[in-house]
């Protein structure tokens, strides 16, 4: 099993009412997986404000793996680290100011 460790921020945190949740999951779960399990924890309301259907982070939302965007480091088929802990933070877009 690993440990992943969710942040949320923005707007999200408040979707979620929680700052991070703590999930168990099989070794070697995806990233989309990962998504599949915060909303079978927060609700399909919640996920459907992440996600698209397909699983994939709705434009607006940026997922980071250890730091890494993950549509720049293996996509969200990429498996969560086996060494027990993985941290995913799931921002708002970056504020553009003009």
């Amino acid at each position: 099993m690993v440990t992943v460790t969710v942040r949320y921020f923005g707007p999200i945190r408040g979707l979620a009412q929680h700052a991070d949740d703590c999930l168990e999951l099989p070794e070697g779960t995806s990233v989309r997986g990962l998504l599949r399990a915060i909303g079978e924890r927060r609700g399909q309301a919640f996920l459907d404000e992440l996600a698209l259907p397909s699983g994939e982070p709705l434009p607006t939302v940026t997922v980071l793996l250890d730091g890494r965007n993950v549509l720049h480091g293996g996509g969200l088929d990429a498996p969560i680290r086996s060494d027990g802990l993985a941290q995913v933070l799931i921002l708002p877009p970056p504020f553009e100011g003009g």
